[in-house]
């Protein structure tokens, strides 16, 4: 999974498509409010992503190692 940032500046959206023409197995998905720092800007979103991908859909549970 690719996570960007509709307004990244660092790596602009059409650069992070082309991810997905070297591997199209690649999940990517846009931050509509975020720049080059979704996780500090947008966190709720990213960790709602995130959790979706790895199949945690219960966010309560939290394991720490």
């Amino acid at each position: 999974m690719v996570l960007a940032g509709r307004y990244d500046r660092a790596l602009y959206p059409r650069l992070q498509r082309q991810f997905t023409s070297c591997a199209p197995q690649i999940r990517l998905e846009f931050l509509e409010h975020g720049g080059s720092f979704c996780h500090v800007e947008e966190p709720d979103a990213v960790f709602a992503l995130v959790r979706d991908f790895t199949g945690r859909a219960d966010s309560s549970r939290r394991r720490f190692l």
